[in-house]
């Protein structure tokens, strides 16, 4: 089924469908689908939240407040939403990887309320 080239809105019915190699329209499989929206939603909205989280810090000084601690605890943030990330990125993702993203949400989750509760107790924290 060719597309119509000058009608924007009844090029857009066809969302999502991708292009084959004779040049016709076709449904994504889910994996593409949810691959995309990983590399360019997800992890694009993630990266900026911790570069906007950084500035926060760089704000609020925390090399003079909280110091080396609340930095290794946001290591541990980085590295247990990493994990999931990647995961998905570059395996097939089944239950396995889906249980392996909950686990590491939750101890996301987890270590985020230690730092909170942490650099309170060291310096002022303010909503932006």
């Amino acid at each position: 089924m060719p597309v119509p080239n000058g009608n924007r809105r009844l090029r857009a019915a066809f969302l999502p469908l991708c292009l084959t190699n004779e040049g016709l329209f076709r449904a994504m499989p889910t994996d593409d689908i949810l691959r995309t929206l990983l590399m360019y939603f997800v992890l694009p909205v993630w990266l900026a939240a911790g570069f906007a989280d950084y500035l926060c810090h760089r704000a609020a000084h925390i090399e003079r407040t909280s110091g080396w601690k609340e930095s290794v605890l946001h290591l541990l943030q980085f590295a247990e939403m990493a994990l999931p990330i990647l995961a998905a990125l570059f395996l097939e993702i089944n239950t396995g990887i889906i249980l392996l993203m909950i686990v590491c949400l939750l101890l996301h989750q987890a270590t985020a309320m230690w730092d909170v509760s942490y650099a309170a107790a060291t310096r002022e924290v303010k909503p932006i």
